[in-house]
């Protein structure tokens, strides 16, 4: 498994990847129906909206990853990773607020690899112009002005991103689960 085949994401790192990048682009979408409402709080306390914000994010995440990993062990129980155990409750235990904090971060440093992939090319090709303002309104709102063809190549880049950073997950999991068992 030390091969650099291995580190090419799984189904499920790409499933996982795609989840949270809709996931995101839901928030996103509610957030942009939300902000004129929520546009005297912002100025107010930028900071608390913030907070907030990632506070959501992750609730958000860790709940969803809760409920659909316990309706996929219900579909699926041979899918179920050995160390993890099916949860009851309807809260979400302490891996799917891990999987919540997680996805908060590889969302942000998917944000990250788009905003430098494009800064990149805007320099090398010299069209800084249009390509650093699509940049820049990508952080904004990435759906409002981009063309067809770069709403393509968004959501191409941060779903593959996002499942390298699964992949990464899963191979550090898988790690620590040999080298426990080898004790």
């Amino acid at each position: 498994m030390n091969s650099a085949s291995s580190w090419f994401p799984i189904p499920r790192s790409w499933l996982n990847g795609l989840g949270l990048i809709l996931l995101v682009a839901g928030l996103q979408f509610g957030m942009g129906l939300l902000l004129p409402i929520l546009m005297p709080i912002i100025r107010l306390f930028p900071t608390l909206y913030a907070l907030i914000s990632v506070f959501i994010t992750v609730t958000l995440i860790a709940f969803a990853h809760h409920w659909l990993h316990r309706f996929l062990d219900q579909l699926f129980p041979e899918t179920r990773f050995p160390e993890t155990e099916a949860t009851p409750g309807k809260l979400p235990d302490l891996m799917s607020w891990w999987e919540g904090l997680y996805g908060w971060m590889v969302s942000y440093l998917c944000l990250l690899v788009w905003s430098s992939l494009i800064s990149f090319i805007s320099r090398s090709l010299f069209i800084t112009d249009q390509l650093t303002q699509i940049s820049v309104s990508v952080l904004a709102s990435p759906w409002r002005s981009l063309g067809g063809w770069l709403i393509l190549l968004y959501f191409t880049t941060q779903i593959s991103v996002a499942a390298l950073f699964y992949q990464f997950e899963y191979r550090v999991r898988d790690r620590l689960m040999s080298a426990a068992s080898n004790r």
